[in-house]
């Protein structure tokens, strides 16, 4: 009988020293993962020049728009999911300037890309990364360095059916309020090809 008490007993005791143990590591392993992400992060600055790719002129009043994800990781590979934007346009030299912003964006299992993923527009012209004759080539394709300054090659579309071909979109990831210049020029070129705007440029 006091041989199965004490076996009772050990086995008490095993069981917590178990469950300590596991508690202990669930701990380590949600601070971890929370620690990848609860965190801020800066992005930027971000500069550059957007010009014509056959003249080389300036073109102002482009939209330039940088995007920010977080990522997962899932048994279908790696998820993106939009954490913040920011927008500007060009002024009358072409040029941009996008200050360091800081992001701050809680999540179980994600970690920071580090990347920004620009979307550059003006009507007339074909869309920054959309178009194969767009330049520059910058891997991964889309993105946009910090602290270098950029020149952005946008070829022009003298037809109005390399208009309608390459017609750029918005941004599918970032709210409508992140986007506001992308798609007052977007509805401004779909009304020159006499289509229906699709976005409201009065978002909030």
């Amino acid at each position: 009988m006091k041989i199965k008490q004490s076996l009772s007993i050990v086995q008490q005791r095993t069981y917590a020293s178990i469950s300590v143990f596991i508690s202990f590591v669930l701990i380590i392993l949600v601070s971890l993962t929370l620690c990848g992400c609860t965190v801020t992060k800066k992005y930027g600055p971000y500069s550059g020049k957007v010009v014509d790719s056959e003249t080389k002129q300036p073109l102002e009043g482009a939209a330039v728009l940088i995007v920010f994800h977080t990522v997962s990781a899932t048994v279908g590979g790696a998820v993106f999911k939009y954490a913040d934007a920011v927008e500007t346009e060009t002024d009358k030299n072409g040029e941009f300037k996008v200050e360091s912003k800081r992001i701050l964006k809680t999540g179980i299992l994600q970690r920071w890309d580090d990347n920004g993923y620009v979307t550059i527009f003006k009507p007339g012209y074909g869309c920054y990364p959309e178009h194969i004759d767009s330049r520059p080539l910058i891997l991964p394709s889309g993105t946009i360095p910090e602290k270098n300054y950029v020149v952005f090659e946008l070829p022009s579309l003298k037809t109005k059916e390399q208009r309608e071909k390459y017609l750029c979109g918005r941004n599918l990831a970032a709210p409508l309020s992140k986007q506001r210049h992308l798609i007052r020029l977007l509805n401004r070129e779909r009304r020159a090809l006499g289509y229906e705007t699709f976005y409201s440029e009065d978002t909030k």
